[in-house]
């Protein structure tokens, strides 16, 4: 009768038959023929579940261009493909190619000397969790550490720990009113120009920069308005802000033609006034002009503008004087015409008398036996 092994002593079974030497050591007093037989018949008898996966077969490795696959029990290992001397490995044809006239590790250049070959630049050449170091004429892989501490990263060229800037990359926590500051294996948040942190509250809060200050911060003609994390001025109508952003300028409505005058505009601090011209008076919208009507305003006053007739016009008036009476000098009285100098009365037997106004032309009759005597004038002034 005999009991059948467990499925762990079943797998220490197969390993002894397949080793001889093992099996040689450990019989103690069996024979070894009987017990072969044992194995024989039970693995003919039970269907195991479980039997080993030939990863290198399959494909599911991780090894190398210059590694090859060999496959263990329940796992496998990666060699390193090394080739005869004057050769080295060609990761595209996949075969050792013969380098001419140089060494391994060398490889003969353009100008017939021998160069160092980087291996490192090979796909494969150390292991996934190792970093490929280059030396004259060969290499070296190195172990990368495991890990790094919270805040570090792994540098893959020089295998060191570098700190992790979370403010650059965007990893960081830091509301939007608060700046990050990276520090060693980290970072902290602080608050933001504008704002200030409240100890109560445990937050960044913004601060009021209008409040008691707005005088000191903008100008004269300017207010203070407060923003989240900042402010601005804002200047009275007529003035605008200047490059600064504090100081309200003045705007000259009249150079910039925004001002809307029929006749002339005359700048003024934060505003403009519209001027007529002489004759004109400013309407009461405050932009046209209106004509004055000088004759009427001084009958109204009880007083002549003219001797003879007044005569308004736009922005000015002019004066007419009588028939028989002419225009002085100051537009605005009239003398009298003194018809008899322009030779009105043409008889020689005439005398021109001026009237005021007027003329008149008198004829002289001599008495019997008398004549006229041309030599004294044809006119009496009266």
């Amino acid at each position: 009768l005999y009991c059948w092994p467990t499925l762990y002593q079943y797998n220490w079974l197969v390993a002894l038959h397949s080793n001889d030497e093992l099996w040689n050591g450990i019989l103690f007093g069996f024979r070894k023929r009987f017990l072969r037989e044992i194995l024989l018949q039970f693995s003919k008898s039970v269907q195991w579940p479980v039997s080993d996966i030939d990863e290198c077969a399959l494909g599911t490795h991780n090894c190398g261009p210059g590694f090859t696959c060999r496959n263990t029990h329940g796992s496998f290992r990666c060699e390193r493909r090394f080739c005869p001397s004057g050769q080295q490995w060609n990761s595209t044809a996949k075969r050792c190619v013969t380098i001419s006239g140089c060494s391994h590790g060398f490889y003969l250049a353009s100008d017939g000397s021998c160069q160092d070959v980087n291996e490192c630049l090979t796909p494969g050449t150390c292991l996934p969790n190792q970093h490929c170091e280059n030396t004259h004429g060969s290499y070296y892989c190195k172990d990368l550490p495991r890990a790094c501490a919270p805040g570090y990263q792994l540098n893959p060229v020089t295998s060191v720990c570098e700190d992790i800037d979370e403010c650059m990359k965007g990893t960081h926590t830091c509301p939007n009113v608060e700046s990050c500051v990276n520090s060693i294996g980290g970072y902290h948040c602080e608050c933001r120009s504008g704002f200030r942190f409240n100890s109560v509250i445990k937050k960044c809060e913004d601060i009021n920069e209008c409040q008691n200050r707005s005088s000191v911060l903008c100008s004269k003609h300017g207010s203070c308005v407060n923003t989240v994390g900042s402010f601005h001025c804002v200047c009275d109508p007529g003035y605008e802000l200047s490059s600064d952003g504090r100081q309200c300028v003045d705007v000259d409505e009249c150079r910039t033609g925004t001002a809307q005058c029929e006749h002339r505009c005359v700048n003024i601090p934060g505003s403009y006034q519209c001027v007529c011209e002489r004759g004109y008076s400013l309407g009461v919208d405050g932009r046209s002009c209106v004509d004055i009507d000088e004759c009427k305003m001084w009958n109204t006053q009880g007083t002549a503008m003219c001797m003879g007739k007044c005569i308004n016009t736009a922005g000015s008036f002019r004066c007419e004087c009588p028939p028989g009476f002419r225009l002085n000098s100051d537009s605005r009285t009239c003398e009298d015409i003194d018809e008899c100098q322009q030779g009105l009365c043409s008889k020689d037997d005439d005398i021109c008398v001026n009237l005021y106004g007027g003329y008149r032309c008198h004829q002289i009759i001599c008495p019997q036996n008398y004549q006229r005597d041309l030599r004294f004038k044809k006119y009496v002034d009266l």
